[in-house]
């Protein structure tokens, strides 16, 4: 393994890997997926320079999310092992690394989900309950609820999946009621996906239930 670089040039390198990390990430989800492997490639070899092993978490995080996003088998896969490898990673880390374990597990998750694999799902969504419960404020509740809600639906547990599909609604719309900027809470409930996707289902669920 390599030597671990001096403070400030460590420092340096790991601000490095992370923003090229996170430019990869844009360029995915911008279409420009060739562009994206190169910048998150490069942001692997920087953390490896650190010669600190956890520097590599948010660069396999961000590849792991690139593979998510592309849909195909081969390259779920290819993220699923990422993702694991981050978790290893991270075994034993403290408090500080909580938001890059919800993160690693929830794409384990949707992996898993996404292969057609609700079972092996389940259990690593019941993990990102579990920690997101650990955090005052955790980044995107709505989101693992909605997916906890598919998996508890894929398994055939339609009532529990309602309810959890009811909290991803109450988290949106409160989120919603406290934005006071009408733009904002208009992008907020249309303009992200996960959002639209969670308002659209409880709709289509309370009106299931009203012609039931």
């Amino acid at each position: 393994m390599q030597a671990a670089a001096s403070g400030g040039q460590w420092l340096n390198q790991l601000l490095q890997a992370i923003a090229f990390s996170f430019m990869g990430r844009y360029h995915a989800e911008l279409g420009e997926h060739e562009q994206a492997r190169r910048v998150l490639e490069s942001a692997l070899e920087v953390a490896a320079r650190t010669g600190v092993p956890r520097d590599a978490v948010w660069p396999l995080i961000n590849q792991a999310h690139t593979a998510l996003g592309s849909g195909d088998e081969a390259s779920l896969r290819t993220g699923l092992e990422k993702a694991k490898e981050v978790l290893e990673l991270l075994s034993g880390a403290g408090a500080d690394w909580i938001d890059a374990s919800i993160e690693a597990y929830h794409l384990v998750t949707q992996m898993h989900l996404a292969l057609g694999e609700p079972e092996a799902a389940f259990s690593t969504s019941a993990e990102v309950l579990r920690l997101a419960e650990m955090m005052p404020f955790p980044p995107t509740p709505e989101r693992y609820f909605f997916v906890h809600s598919r998996i508890l639906r894929a398994l055939g547990r339609g009532a529990e999946a309602d309810e959890y599909l009811q909290k991803a609604h109450e988290r949106v719309m409160l989120v919603a009621s406290k934005t006071k900027d009408e733009t904002l809470r208009r992008s907020w409930l249309e303009n992200v996906r996960d959002n639209r996707e969670i308002v659209a289902g409880w709709e289509r669920r309370r009106g299931d239930r009203v012609k039931g």
